[in-house]
């Protein structure tokens, strides 16, 4: 966790001074402050470096936030928490992206998956899901391209991915959401 370690203040105020003359004689009586572009580009420099101060603390807010509703609900998390909402691939964190498609359907209590392709290691903990369930899982062995896991809670069509996140990182949100599973229809018009 990055920390701010300003002690004091480093903007550098301006003590402005009213240009006061007396109406009677015209005698200046206190010379005022005069408005000068160094002075109006600290003003700005400030403005600037005081949003950059709360943006920075709205992105630690975020990251605390999340890691606070973490607590509890990932136990195979074991307290690790990576933080990546500062935009942009985060640092110090492996995106998973090895996956896989269920070559059979499978139903509830069973122990083995046949995949199209074993991009995983034994004790790795994967994520089954389709349209309509999902559960993490611990790989016990793996033969072939059959994957023996802890007994499913859920049972899962043919087709169904096996992965080991489902995880996707919306860069423009900041935050993390589900992978999307299904088919899609898309149709083209052209515009002339």
């Amino acid at each position: 966790m990055r920390r701010n370690k300003m002690t004091r203040n480093p903007y550098i105020r301006t003590n402005w001074r009213d240009h006061i003359v007396d109406i009677e004689t015209g005698q200046v009586i206190q010379e005022g402050t005069r408005f000068t572009a160094s002075r109006a580009n600290n003003i700005e420099d400030g403005i600037y470096s005081a949003h950059e101060i709360l943006l920075a603390q709205d992105r630690l807010i975020k990251r605390l936030s999340a890691e606070l509703g973490m607590v509890g609900r990932s136990p195979i998390n074991n307290g690790v928490y990576y933080e990546p909402l500062d935009g942009g691939e985060p640092r110090n964190m492996e995106r998973l992206t090895e996956r896989a498609v269920v070559q059979n359907a499978v139903s509830a209590g069973a122990t083995t998956l046949t995949l199209d392709d074993v991009p995983f290691s034994v004790n790795q903990v994967i994520t089954i899901y389709d349209e309509e369930n999902s559960e993490s899982v611990t790989i016990e062995s793996i033969n072939g391209n059959d994957v023996t896991v802890s007994a499913l809670a859920n049972a899962y069509k043919k087709g169904a991915y096996v992965a080991r996140s489902n995880a996707a990182v919306d860069v423009d949100n900041e935050e993390l959401t589900f992978g999307t599973w299904g088919t899609y229809t898309i149709s083209v018009s052209e515009v002339v």
